[in-house]
């Protein structure tokens, strides 16, 4: 029996992008990845479209000239199922592309920040839901805008995309009764807000000057914040690790006491996920997404985004309460083994993968 194949429309650079596709391949289904970025996913067959230079911050029109390629690409692959990440951008092309079906997932501004930038992305985000077979999100806020948006409820899958718990655990980690390891692990793009971070850690140094901070991520901010540390005087208590590969990210996790989120929106974040599984305590974004995981006080702390103070006060009482990051990891691991367990996960994606497939080659 031949392979299924998988056409994924989706950044071959990105991390996200890689494991779906490597674990797809690893399932023996046939993968073939078509992005406008390059990278390396093993099993997997990337075709790289030259669409110029890529904006994180979104308006890269220049995607859609590449439609007439994408549709002959598709002609010459043929697979089973066409997967497009990221509405706005790749979901709209496989929108465009007319093969069905056509599975998207949401990644978070795609659906929160994106339509709200313009009246022109609304209806683009309207028609690129309206003619998917499927769509999966990773947290129920953002499965609600969706549904806002006209997407039948029946047409949705709400899953986190979750952690290898194989990889992501508390194995042989320590609770000091001095915390004062931080770390934050998002990529250094506007969203991730390290303006208020670092402003809360040159707050919170006053009380507690062996308080340092582990930053793993690369992106277009990081000489701005580079001389934001400068000016703060914080720039000798940080360790700029730049982009790790993804098997070294748990030992830093481990070794970390307080994980660091102060994004300025988001879905359910894997990178917090990551953090609650090796029993790092969480100190994130009082967004609706991250209320879906954290009780304040409980298993992490949430404060506005934008306000220092809180988070430096937040920072501090986590570092001097070993008993609450311990409590916490404890609930976190369970959290973690019951909603976000990736293989699990990805066994309800794949039974839906199946679902659609079957419908297609019914008579």
């Amino acid at each position: 029996m031949m392979a299924l194949r998988i056409v994924y429309l989706a950044d071959a650079s990105s991390i996200h992008t890689r494991r779906w596709a490597a674990h797809f391949a690893q399932r023996g289904y046939e993968v073939h990845v078509v992005s406008f970025l390059p990278g390396d996913i093993p099993g997997a067959t990337v075709h790289v479209l030259d669409g110029g230079p890529v904006r994180s911050e979104g308006g890269n029109w220049r995607y859609l000239l590449h439609l007439p390629a994408l549709r002959r690409l598709l002609r010459s692959v043929r697979p089973d199922l066409v997967h497009a990440h990221y509405l706005t951008s790749y979901g709209l092309l496989g929108a465009l592309s007319g093969f069905r079906p056509l599975v998207l997932t949401a990644w978070g501004s795609d659906v929160l920040v994106t339509p709200h930038r313009s009246r022109l992305y609304r209806p683009l985000l309207r028609l690129t839901l309206a003619r998917a077979d499927l769509v999966t999100s990773d947290a129920a806020a953002m499965s609600n805008e969706m549904i806002r948006l006209g997407l039948p409820a029946e047409r949705l899958l709400t899953v986190p995309l979750g952690v290898d718990l194989t990889l992501f655990n508390p194995a042989d980690r320590d609770w000091p009764a001095d915390g004062r390891r931080l770390i934050s692990t998002r990529q250094l793009l506007p969203n991730t807000n390290l303006d208020t971070l670092l402003a809360a850690l040159a707050l919170a140094r006053r009380e507690h000057p062996g308080l340092t901070l582990d930053i793993i991520g690369d992106g277009p901010e990081r000489g701005r914040w580079g001389e934001l540390a400068r000016q703060l005087g914080v720039e000798g208590y940080l360790r700029w690790h730049g982009g790790l590969d993804h098997g070294l990210l748990p030992a830093h996790l481990r070794q970390a006491d307080l994980y660091l989120a102060l994004t300025l929106s988001d879905s359910t974040s894997v990178s917090l996920l990551e953090a609650m599984a090796c029993g790092t305590f969480p100190i994130v974004s009082d967004l609706p997404a991250n209320r879906e995981w954290i009780t304040p006080g409980m298993n992490g702390l949430l404060v506005p985004p934008t306000e220092a103070a809180a988070a430096a006060e937040a920072i501090l009482s986590a570092a001097a309460n070993p008993t609450l990051r311990r409590r916490a990891a404890e609930q976190n691991a369970a959290l973690i083994a019951g909603r976000a367990d990736w293989q699990k996960n990805m066994e309800q994606v794949e039974a839906a993968y199946r679902a659609l497939i079957q419908r297609k080659q019914a008579p």
